[in-house]
């Protein structure tokens, strides 16, 4: 594959394949995501100056329930890593809530999609998604995972929306390493802690996909990926006065991996 080692010790990931699910205009009663273009626009981006370029990066928009989980399982039947991929990225993008104790993510028809068990667990499964088992895999959350909420600073143009009600003041935030010893390889970064939801500006996109997207342009030669996600945890948290992004990993060596732009030097 691309991926190799400096001689200063970094992992270096230079091509990848980004799955991504962007929810905009929903079928169900739920609430359209206004301004959300903006981030599938920025995760696009960002992801083909990373090496996720041609049909690496591919794009599922407004999908439904059934259609997230068949395209997930289509994704599991490869037998080989065709592209010699060096990492593998999913995008979640859409309204999300907590029920049954599991975080479940909206298709646009307002079928829930348990994130762990059909999205997560499936391409961290040796046996489900053989093609993967040896690559790092990330999955970024821009959802809600409850509906706890804090008044938050001015952003943008101030126009803020999500898909909770405000009750409880925020918990301090911690990095919390992955609970389930059984998956293994992966990184999954949320937008928000467990039971409180996420926000967007209805202008300029979410909050944590636009300060991810900032970071990752701008400091990939520099940082390590875990250190461009702790800034991200930062930023956000700063930048809302109330949102605090999670992350939890099991990919060894994570603090030595480092993403390799494609058109160096664009954003710098």
């Amino acid at each position: 594959m691309g991926r190799n080692e400096s001689d200063c010790g970094k992992i270096l990931l230079r091509t990848g394949f980004c799955l991504i699910f962007h929810q905009e205009k929903y079928t169900a009663k739920i609430e359209n995501r206004t301004g959300a273009s903006v981030d599938l626009r920025n995760i696009r981006e960002t992801f083909s100056l990373l090496g996720c370029q041609g049909d690496n990066l591919v794009s599922c928009v407004d999908f439904d329930g059934c259609e997230i989980r068949e395209k997930v399982k289509s994704l599991g039947k490869r037998r080989e890593n065709p592209s010699k991929i060096d990492f593998f990225v999913c995008v979640l993008m859409g309204h999300g809530e907590r029920k049954g104790g599991e975080d479940v993510f909206y298709g646009a028809d307002g079928d829930p999609v348990a994130i762990e068990r059909d999205i997560v667990r499936f391409f961290s499964s040796v046996n489900q998604c053989p093609w993967l088992s040896e690559v790092p895999k990330i999955f970024i959350i821009q959802a809600c995972r409850g509906r706890v909420a804090n008044e938050m600073k001015s952003f943008g143009s101030n126009r803020v929306a999500s898909d909770g009600a405000f009750s409880r003041p925020h918990p301090a935030f911690t990095i919390q390493p992955a609970a389930e010893a059984d998956i293994k390889n992966y990184c999954k970064f949320n937008s928000t802690i467990s039971d409180f939801v996420s926000f967007r500006n209805v202008e300029e996109g979410s909050y944590m996909i636009t300060c991810l997207c900032l970071e990752l342009k701008c400091n990939s030669r520099q940082k390590s990926i875990l250190e461009m996600l702790q800034d991200v945890m930062t930023a956000v948290s700063n930048h809302t006065g109330v949102q605090q992004p999670a992350i939890e990993f099991t990919i060894g060596n994570f603090t030595n991996m480092y993403w390799v732009e494609s058109n160096p030097g664009k954003y710098h």
